[in-house]
């Protein structure tokens, strides 16, 4: 017969086993990666009580929960363990811990029984619930592994000093996990010692006291985070009970049937033990855990969405409570199984009893039967191996990890920004413990710090590398982005993360790290190069990180929100200056803002959370209630008194949003707009305007929006008026004109019939309707306190199609650019900049704009007259309209731009020309290296004959293979014409992922050389000012003005932004003032800066001025691992100063000097920062909420240590319990 040691070695082996299995193949779980990253540093840190992983910061004390892991790492680090390893050994640990405890608790209460307290070990420690927490949570399983450990020495010893200080040493051990579990611990506890007090309170006083004095350390850390972290429980969806339960069991997307008999096991064997009348100190803990459990669960149905949902955490509040509520039951099973047993066991059959058995005894053996079912069932879904994780992930996140832990410190901005997958669960949690902040479906940098990035995200995904954009980066704190490719989950971020790349390229930061676990890349481009073959990460090193700044000056008082500082910083104003966001209610702003527009917010949406422009009137809806806390501009339509539809794809709420898709895009007179219902919604849709009188509509005409490549299209319309209803057939080409409608003030179009199949990510619109005699107006009305200076700013969809190309290595010079006309992200503003502003009084003021050049044949010709080229070039086609692509790419001495031919071109032909004739006797094409573009490799070159000079003379053409270096040898020519003609090329080619399509890659030519020809010469970077009439118009209150620009030839051929000054002051009258700034051939208006005399950009002059200098940065991190504080040295200025710290603000920093604390002040509305005074030379920064946590928390330790030491003590022999151990 096997021995007790024995039977605890095979279960120990088995419990093992279970643990590598559930373990293999899975992803290191964020806690683990952010301590194996640095254990030491874990240490360091582990009483700072901030948190800014995958937030700006907050406070957070799960540094302290880290210590038992952080302790583990450290041990094994001489072992040189893989992260995988050591979070599988942690797991072995953790369930043989709670198993030997589980062991020891049955055994004692069942001291005779034979192998059912170890199978009851085994069904508590490999379980569903302990084996789910520490997949979870490596420090939520040790808590739950603690409880057998808590409640064993008081209901096997009573309540003895030594059993109590056991007990109570255990539960602060169990503090180190989440504050869920460990009061789940503590009340076990409780239970436990009221069962066996029996009327002895003062053995059951000192019980509570010991415990109080154990716990302390984490309740008191617990109720500091509470009271100094972001709750945003708001922002957090309450799951059903079934989804609740599968995530306490570890098996999401579980089938309910199954769910129920995986959860069944624990509840039934307590159920039972009742129902039997176990014994008296076994029955009074399993009752005492039952009801506690049902008044856990009461109390969370009502009161569930009051829990707190502490941020940059955000743990769930429904796991927090239905996971510990299992573990009870798992507990109380554990202690009711050995009994159960032997009550069913004692009434199996013997030979000498009648059958059939008695109704009672049969009913009881049913059960029995159905408590041994579910509890292997619960068994066996633990020990089941989990999905794998993807290996080609893991190797990548393993690539993350080893770049995160040999650069440079600074924050990394993770894109891209998905609801899908949390941040959290992303390849972000292979950065460790470096700093990092990403754009979930939780917004736990609070709602201010995170408007400011969203502006930054969504200016990133329009590809808007502009300074507005640079500095918005910069004041984030941001010194690396990781750009996530190929990730199937993320399929449609493709265009919006290679405008991305572009924006990120255009402010000058480079790739410093391509991550790419699969190898080299494919021979075939993906999407023309702007999809990864594979799953990549690429890493961008954004230019000038800083942690903070020290701003010039007090802080220039501006109501808007954080788009505006971005805007002040495109129109170059700002300098060195901080912004103080204000909204408006109080005080004598300088500067009044367009950009906080009254619109729906729900920061729930990882991408541009916001939806379309509303009237004042119109109710909204803000996610959480101060996501925006001003308002400077509201929706104003005239012509028409409303114009609605059922559903749009520009709403906050739905899926695959479009902005620029409401309503009135159905009614603005451009037809490259269209109102679009909400994607996945066909049949049934309907668009409605309302006329301010009843009207001829007789004429009017309907395009709908029409898409040769969908699987759907619409064939018949309802047409309602005034005066009834009619049905109309659609035609092919979307276009009808109603010539018999009635006169009448309504019209409602509805799609009645469709053809085809709408899929999700379908929807049906409306490109244009167009009324005889009836024109809308939609315009933005500014509203807010009188200013002295307006800015205006456009939300603009992306304009560029030419992006760097997926990177297979970090780029040592140039970047490799490949272009799609497919790339395209929209925005809500379209066209002119439309607005009405309220003047006070009159006034005269000058403006400044800013705008960046359109892809038209008039940007080409002001470019070709800043640059003065030697060599015109003009082609026979390019593959898409961006400037960079133009035939005069090819004779502008710069090899990172190129022209690049259309597809479907059969002969490419370049042409170069210049003003006189020369010798010419060949040319050398320079072509991209890059392999992301067909180059030629034979040519035909014809010189053509110079008419005005009769020397000219030359063969009719030359063919050449160009695979040898690009030269072309011609006979001596005279001519100042050469015509090159592509007659082969590499074949590149291209797979669309969408249709499985193979198309040929466009050749590229980067440089033409001509031999014995002029130099090609291309004055790209130089600045000339040009005169007024060069840049776009400014109409106000319907009078036109010009502008001047100073710009460069690579400014208007990269699309950079360039500003444009009013050539005079205007007068504005009093009363409402309307503006427009149109777009033009020439110029596509970003915003507008309206200035009066004396205000902060015109402190006495005519001109507003441009300022070059930039505020101070601060390079050093804020706060290091375990250091208590930072200094910060200063110039010694007459001035006043403003010091800046990218932590948001009311987070518990303070700025102290030799005179004392600095005066707090929140920076671009979400910011930290103070007040410097004139002669400051250095302020010390200091975290002064980490010195309560460790006050508080530290006291609580000396608590639990002494406790710790009476537990000690209660484990040496005594002269009486050693004799009595000799008896034993």
């Amino acid at each position: 017969m096997m021995t007790a040691g024995g039977r605890t070695l095979v279960v120990t082996a088995l419990v093992g086993v279970i643990a590598v299995r559930t373990s293999l193949s899975q992803p290191v779980t964020p806690q683990a990666a952010r301590v194996g990253s640095d254990p030491e540093g874990a240490f360091a840190r582990a009483a700072d009580g901030w948190s800014d992983l995958g937030a700006l910061g907050g406070a957070s004390a799960q540094g302290l929960r880290d210590l038992p892991l952080a302790g583990w790492h450290w041990l094994c680090a001489p072992l040189d363990l893989s992260a995988e390893a050591l979070q599988v050994t942690w797991r072995v640990l953790v369930l043989v811990l709670a198993l030997w405890g589980a062991i020891r608790l049955a055994r004692a209460l069942s001291p005779g029984a034979s192998w059912s307290p170890w199978v009851a070990a085994v069904l508590f420690s490999s379980g569903p619930v302990v084996v789910a927490a520490v997949l979870r949570s490596p420090t939520d399983g040790l808590a739950a592994a603690a409880l057998p450990w808590v409640v064993g020495p008081l209901l096997v010893r009573g309540l003895g000093w030594r059993p109590a200080a056991a007990a109570a040493a255990w539960i602060g051990l169990a503090g180190f996990g989440s504050p869920g579990w460990a009061f789940a611990a503590l009340l076990a506890g409780l239970v436990a010692g009221a069962v066996r007090a029996r009327g002895r309170l003062l053995a059951a006083a000192r019980f509570v006291v010991l415990a109080a004095a154990a716990s302390a350390w984490w309740v008191a850390a617990y109720v500091w985070e509470h009271d100094r972290a972001r709750d945003v429980s708001a922002l957090v969806g309450e799951p059903g009970l079934g989804e609740a339960l599968a995530q306490g069991v570890g098996r999401p997307g579980l089938a309910p049937v199954l769910l129920v008999a995986v959860a069944a096991g624990p509840l039934l064997a307590v159920a039972a033990a009742l129902a039997l009348r176990a014994q008296g100190t076994e029955r009074g803990f399993v009752g005492g855990l039952a009801a506690a459990s049902v008044v856990a669960v009461t109390a969370w149905a009502f009161v569930g969405d009051e829990l707190p949902v502490l941020a940059p955490t955000g743990e769930d509040p429904t796991h927090a409570v239905l996971a510990p509520v299992l573990g009870w039951l798992s507990v109380a099973a554990l202690v009711a199984w050995t009994p159960l047993i032997g009550h069913l066991t004692a009434r199996l059959p013997r030979d000498r009893r009648p059958w059939p058995l008695p109704r009672r005894v049969l009913a009881e053996l049913v059960v029995g039967a159905a408590i041994v079912l579910t509890a292997t069932a619960g068994l066996a879904a633990a020990a089941a191996e989990r999905p794998a994780g993807d290996d080609e992930r893991a190797a990548l996140a393993a690539e993350v990890a080893a770049w995160s832990r040999s650069a440079p410190p600074g924050r990394v901005l993770v894109l891209p920004a998905t609801a899908q997958e949390p941040p959290e669960h992303s390849l972000a949690v292979a950065l460790g413990a470096r700093p990092w902040v990403g754009r979930g479906s939780l917004p736990t940098s609070g709602a201010a710090a995170t408007a400011a990035l969203d502006e930054v995200v969504t200016r990133l995904s329009r590809g808007d590398g502009g300074p507005g954009t640079q500095r918005a980066l910069s004041r984030l704190g941001v010194g690396y982005v990781l750009v996530h490719l190929g990730d199937p989950d993320g399929s449609d971020a493709v265009a919006s993360l290679a405008l991305v790349r572009s924006a990120l390229a255009e402010q000058d930061a480079r790739p410093v790290a391509v991550l790419d676990a699969g190898g080299t890349s494919p021979e075939m481009l993906i999407d023309l190069g702007v999809r990864a073959p594979t799953e990549r990460v690429e890493i961008w090193s954004v230019p000038e990180p800083a942690s903070g700044f020290v701003y010039a000056g007090a802080p220039l008082d501006v109501v808007g929100d954080p788009g505006a500082v971005a805007d002040l910083d495109d129109a170059g104003v700002l300098g060195a200056r901080a912004v103080r966001l204000q909204d408006g209610s109080s005080g004598d702003p300088v500067v009044l803002s367009d950009s906080a527009r009254r619109r729906d917010v729900d920061q729930r949406v990882a991408v541009d959370p916001y939806g379309p422009a509303l009237a004042a009137d119109e109710p909204r809806s803000l996610v959480p209630a101060d996501a925006s806390p001003a308002t400077t501009a509201v929706r104003r339509v005239t012509g028409v008194r409303s114009v609605a539809a059922s559903s749009t794809a520009a709403a906050v709420s739905g899926d695959l949003r479009q902005q620029g898709t409401d309503a009135y895009a159905a009614v603005d007179g451009n037809v490259f707009t269209a109102w679009q219902s909400r994607r996945g919604a066909g049949r049934g849709q309907w668009w409605e305007i309302d006329l301010e009188a009843p009207a001829d509509l007789a004429g009017t005409a309907v395009q709908l929006v029409t898409n040769p490549f969908g699987g759907h299209v619409v064939t018949q319309l309802e047409v309602s008026t005034d005066h009834g209803s009619m049905d109309l057939a659609v035609p092919v080409n979307g276009l009808l004109t109603l010539d018999s409608l009635p006169r009448s003030a309504h019209l409602r179009i509805r799609v009645s019939e469709v053809a085809g199949t709408t899929t999700p990510r379908d929807s049906v619109g409306i490109a244009e309707v167009t009324i005889p005699g009836v024109r809308v107006r939609d315009q933005l009305v500014v509203v807010g306190p009188a200013p002295t200076t307006w800015v205006l700013g456009a939300e603009r969809g992306s304009s560029a199609h030419c992006v760097p190309a997926v990177l297979s290595q970090p780029a040592t010079q140039g970047l490799p650019t490949v272009c799609n006309g497919s790339i395209s992200v929209a925005g809500p503003d379209v066209g002119a900049i439309e607005r009405v502003l309220t003047v006070a009084e009159p006034t005269a003021v000058t403006g400044l704009a800013w705008a960046r050049a359109s892809h038209t044949a008039d940007a080409a010709a002001l470019a070709d007259r800043l640059g003065r080229p030697t060599v015109v070039a003009s082609g026979s086609s390019v593959v898409v309209a961006d400037l960079v692509t133009r035939p005069q790419a090819a004779a502008d001495g710069d090899a990172s731009t190129a022209w690049r031919p259309a597809f479907d071109d059969p002969t490419p032909t370049l042409t170069l020309t210049w003003p006189e004739s020369t010798k010419v006797l060949g040319l050398r094409l320079e072509t991209p290296d890059d392999g992301a573009a067909s180059v030629p490799t034979r040519v035909r070159v014809v010189a053509q004959r110079d008419d005005a000079d009769p020397s000219t003379t030359g063969p009719p053409a030359t063919e050449a293979d160009v695979r040898g270096g690009g030269w072309v040898v011609i006979p001596p020519v005279r001519t100042r014409q050469l015509v090159i003609t592509v007659l082969e090329d590499t074949g590149r080619i291209s797979l669309d992922p969408l249709t499985s399509a193979l198309r040929h890659v466009p050749i590229a030519v980067a440089e033409v050389d001509i031999i014995g020809g002029p130099a090609v010469r291309y004055d790209s970077s130089g600045v000339h000012d040009l005169p007024c009439g060069s840049g776009p118009e400014v109409e106000l209150d319907g009078r036109s003005y010009q502008t001047r620009v100073s710009t460069s030839a690579a400014d208007v051929v990269n699309g950079h932004m360039v500003r444009a000054s009013l050539c005079r002051s205007v007068r504005l009258d009093a009363g409402e003032v309307e503006v427009r700034v149109p777009a033009s051939y020439a110029w596509a208006p970003q915003g507008l800066l309206l200035a009066q005399e004396g205000g902060p950009f015109r402190p006495g002059g005519e001109e507003i001025e441009v300022l070059s200098d930039r505020p101070v940065p601060l390079v050093a991190p804020v706060l290091g691992a375990g250091e208590d504080s930072v200094l910060v040295d200063l110039e010694d200025v007459s001035t006043e100063r403003t010091l800046a710290v990218a932590v948001p603000a009311d987070s518990g920093w303070d700025a102290m000097t030799d005179e004392g604390a600095l005066v707090p002040v929140t920076l671009d509305g979400w910011a930290q920062g103070w007040q410097v005074p004139p002669g400051v030379t250095r302020v010390e920064l200091r975290y002064s909420s980490a010195e309560t946590l460790r006050d508080w928390a530290g006291a609580g330790a000396i608590g639990w240590g002494l406790v710790l030491l009476l537990a000690v003590v209660g484990l040496l022999p005594s002269r009486g319990r050693s004799a009595a151990g000799g008896r034993s």
